[in-house]
């Protein structure tokens, strides 16, 4: 590893060197002004999280990452299966190939002023996959979650203040559990800012990652460089009806029209997290939000839109799920455009 980072520094500096906000991570980075350089985001699935296949097709290009910040995106959310180009056995070295691509995105990223967070997607036995058993043991694989990391934070040890660490996706219920998390969470950290003291890390809550588990949560009072990110898809019965790995594929022609009781639902709910925030002293994220595409457009443009303003409101940044090959899909790969109605949802 130390001379695929050796290799990969020229690069890093380069990266450094095209950003104007910053020239390196600084001591005592404010958590807070990170958040709001986060702003309005969006998540690239589909391109480092399938499972060892190695291009997409079409690929992802250049000049979408352009079409990201010209439409107003302040950050992307790299969805990346670290698990799945890395060996199973020790050392667990990730495949330097695989490091290419994902230096690439994150090249591409800074070049067109885009924040970045690498997000740590779909580990098995910990985070959510939609496949798992109650009976998986997170344990198992804890050393290999920890070796993986300590590569990752190694590799991009020198990048800039915008490229923040994602811990986990989704820590999942049945498989880890909130001492689990909390746990996990407290022996993660330590290793990260061995070699990153001063980079912005996201921690999401247990159980999924929701809004209910906030309470819970339990991030060390000597660690202040952290935003926390939470998801929210409810009402599950609209935003998931009809998607064949949910629960809520049961349902079907479910509309969101605004009307005051559903506003409400996700009012009260956002209040609720905005003041642990602000009693927590800690920003948050909304790392994931989206309604799927069985859903109807005007249902979904205004459910989003509903969720972006009330998260903007409590001082929340966001990204959201996502760009495409998804099914909730904001860009069509196949005419390169931008479903319109859904981008002016997000950034008006």
């Amino acid at each position: 590893l130390p001379s695929i980072c050796m290799r990969r520094l020229p690069i890093v500096l380069t990266l450094m060197a095209l950003l104007p906000l910053h020239t390196k991570a600084a001591p005592g980075t404010d958590p807070f002004e990170q958040n709001r350089r986060l702003g309005r985001g969006i998540n690239i699935p589909g391109v480092f999280d399938r499972n060892g296949e190695t291009v997409p097709d079409p690929p992802m290009k250049p000049e979408y990452f352009k079409k990201i910040g010209d439409a107003g995106f302040k950050n992307v959310r790299l969805v990346i299966r670290w698990s799945s180009y890395a060996q199973q056995e020790a050392p667990y070295s990730i495949d330097p190939v695989f490091f290419k691509r994902v230096d690439w995105a994150v090249e591409q990223s800074l070049a067109n002023k885009l924040a970045v967070v690498l997000d740590f997607h779909y580990y098995p036995l910990i985070s959510f996959t939609g496949t798992q058993t109650s009976q998986a043991d997170p344990q198992e694989n804890r050393t290999r979650f920890l070796a993986l990391w300590r590569q990752v934070a190694e590799h991009y040890r020198q990048a800039p203040p915008e490229v923040m660490f994602g811990v986990l996706n989704e820590p999942s219920r049945p498989n880890l559990g909130i001492d689990g998390w909390n746990a996990l969470v407290a022996e993660t950290i330590p290793l990260l800012r061995s070699t990153n003291p001063d980079r912005t890390l996201l921690v999401q809550t247990a159980n999924g990652g929701g809004f209910g588990s906030l309470e819970s949560l339990r991030i060390p009072e000597s660690e202040h460089n952290t935003i926390v990110e939470v998801h929210n898809y409810d009402p599950g019965r609209f935003t998931h009806q009809q998607a064949s790995w949910s629960s809520n594929r049961i349902y079907k022609d479910v509309h969101w029209t605004g009307t005051p009781e559903e506003k409400a639902a996700i009012d009260e709910a956002f209040a609720k997290a905005a003041a642990w925030a602000k009693k927590n002293n800690r920003p948050l994220y909304l790392g994931e939000f989206g309604a799927y595409q069985a859903a109807d457009m005007p249902s979904r443009v205004q459910w989003t839109t509903y969720m972006a303003r009330t998260a903007e409101k409590h001082g929340m940044s966001f990204a959201y799920w996502g760009f495409w090959r998804c099914g909730f899909d904001v860009f069509d790969a196949r005419t390169e455009t931008w479903t319109e109605p859904l981008l002016k949802s997000l950034v008006p």
